[in-house]
């Protein structure tokens, strides 16, 4: 007869009919445990391979990043020459217009000073004139037809004639009437003659509208020597 013990039963044994036994359990479980460590180290490892790269990846970046600064700074430099250049030249430009201004002022101002200045030599041209109307000689070669009353005569060679408008101080030249009017009343005319018996001098008041000439003043016998009855 065979007697079990307890040493000797299945529990003491640690196996179970139909089951694993305990060993084994804990040894998957280690084993499981130990492929998790194993994993997360080799993560880690991995991260830990990866920190190198990636530093040197950013340190890659940030020398792309300090080059393409420079090449940013060299370019801001060349465009601040460019600005400093155009604004030299927009100050020249600006100097070159404003002394052309300046000149254009003066040549106004120059113009304006010769266009006063023509004036006033205009208006003293034309108190010349009047002025040296008192003192015009004139030579007359046309064929003048004077009647003095119902006297008639022709004047063929009269020299030195010296006209005055109204009197011997204001002195017109003397105009054919057909040609112009000089006062619209009439002249004075100093005649000269080389053979009149009163000293070659006459005072006469001609009338200057076209047509014949009206004579009122001393007897024109004194102008014999020049005188024509052949009318």
């Amino acid at each position: 007869m065979r007697v079990k013990g307890p040493g000797i039963s299945g529990k003491g044994t640690g196996q179970e009919p139909g089951g694993p036994s305990i060993v084994s359990c804990f040894g998957a479980l280690k084993v499981r445990e130990l492929e998790t460590e194993l994993d997360l180290e080799q993560k880690r490892s991995a991260d830990v391979i990866k920190v190198p790269v990636n530093s040197s990846i950013l340190l890659w970046q940030a020398e792309e990043d300090r080059k393409n600064n420079l090449r940013l700074q060299d370019l801001v430099d060349k465009l601040q020459l460019k600005v400093k250049s155009y604004k030299r030249q927009t100050e020249e430009a600006e100097e070159h217009s404003n002394t052309n201004l300046s000149k254009c002022r003066r040549v106004q101002h120059d113009l304006e000073e010769a266009e006063e200045r023509a004036d006033i030599a205009e208006s003293q041209v034309n108190k010349l004139r009047l002025k040296t109307r008192e003192t015009i000689t004139t030579k007359v070669s046309l064929l003048y037809r004077v009647q003095h009353y119902d006297y008639h005569m022709s004047l063929k060679s009269i020299s030195d004639i010296k006209v005055a408008k109204g009197d011997e101080r204001g002195v017109t030249p003397l105009i054919p009437g057909h040609m112009d009017s000089l006062s619209g009343r009439g002249s004075t005319i100093l005649l000269k003659s080389p053979r009149a018996r009163t000293g070659g001098r006459m005072r006469l008041w001609l009338d200057t509208q076209p047509g014949p000439l009206i004579v009122h003043g001393q007897d024109p016998s004194a102008f014999a020597g020049v005188c024509s009855d052949d009318i």
